[in-house]
C-alpha cells in the first residue's frame, strides 16, 4: 500500500495498474485465437493473477473518489476482451 498526504489513493492505484499490466501481457499471450486457451481458463487465471492483487486493500482505497477508481475499470475491461475474444482491428473500407 502507498500512502499519500491527502489519502487519494491515486499513486498506489497506478502502481497497481502497472503490475498488472505486466500480467495482462500473460493472458494476451494465452489468448491467442488459433491455440490459446479457452474463456473459463483465461478468467479463473485472470481471478489468480489480477483479481487477487486488486482486492488487496480495497475496501481501504474504496474511500478514493470515483475517478480514481477508474483506473482499475481499465484493468478489467481490458482483460475481459481478451478473455472473451473481442480484439479491436482498424476497420479498412476498400
Amino acid at each position: 500500500m502507498i500512502f499519500d498526504t491527502k489519502f487519494s489513493w491515486t499513486p498506489h492505484l497506478k502502481k497497481l495498474k502497472i503490475s498488472c499490466n505486466t500480467k495482462i501481457k500473460i493472458i494476451e499471450i494465452l489468448s491467442h485465437h488459433i491455440w490459446g486457451a479457452d474463456k473459463n481458463n483465461l478468467l479463473l487465471i485472470y481471478k489468480a493473477l489480477i483479481i487477487s492483487r486488486i482486492d488487496y486493500g480495497s475496501i481501504i482505497y474504496n474511500s478514493s473518489k470515483l475517478n480514481t477508481k477508474q483506473i482499475l475499470n481499465t484493468i478489467h475491461n481490458q482483460v475481459i476482451r481478451l478473455a472473451i475474444g473481442y480484439r479491436c482491428f482498424s476497420y479498412q473500407p476498400y
